[in-house]
């Protein structure tokens, strides 16, 4: 059985997935979760932490999927084509999620908490497409920051109702510049 804390995240995202993360209030969570209003506080800090901690929770999960998806490709170029496939998979599976990411970018030009947990939510995907256990054969920075940027400009396009043939042609673009790159 799940534990208060759970329920919480629990119910965030189910509440996100029913409203919108921007209509959402405190009230409904705790109502949803079967918790005090009280709890939320306790553990989150209120509605903008547990933002924060859903959105955060799904970008360390979506991390460790794509660590198990590749975990049994060698080659480096076929690591990162799959890789931008499964990226591309996700995005149009959890779209709700990136509504969350988005919004909580969002509340960062207000708020400097969030726009530093925000911060080191994109360092922590820039540092795992470096990792070795990762091993998509990209070791610049500068480079694997430009993935990033790349990732979340098109699901912003995404959300905003970008054709999907426009976006699949756009990741076939993308994943054969970062294919030409790293064979030079």
């Amino acid at each position: 059985m799940a534990g208060p804390r759970e329920k919480i995240i629990d119910a965030t995202i189910a509440c996100i997935e029913e409203k919108g993360s921007a209509s959402i209030s405190l009230r409904d969570i705790s109502k949803k979760a079967g918790v005090a209003l009280s709890q939320i506080h306790y553990y989150f800090s209120g509605k903008e932490g547990l933002l924060i901690e859903v959105a955060s929770n799904f970008m360390m999960e979506e991390q460790e999927e794509i660590k198990s998806y590749l975990s049994e490709i060698k080659e480096p170029i076929e690591r990162i084509e799959k890789a931008i496939d499964f990226l591309r998979e996700q995005y149009q599976k959890n779209p709700m999620m990136q509504k969350v990411y988005f919004e909580l970018m969002h509340m960062g030009n207000w708020n400097p908490l969030i726009a530093e947990k925000t911060r080191i939510l994109h360092e922590k995907w820039i540092e795992m497409i470096l990792q070795d256990d990762l091993a998509i054969g990209i070791t610049d920075r500068s480079l694997a920051r430009f993935i990033v940027v790349f990732l979340d400009g098109l699901a912003m396009h995404s959300l905003q109702g970008v054709a999907r043939e426009e976006i699949d042609k756009t990741f076939d673009f993308f994943r054969g510049t970062i294919k030409n790159y790293i064979e030079k």
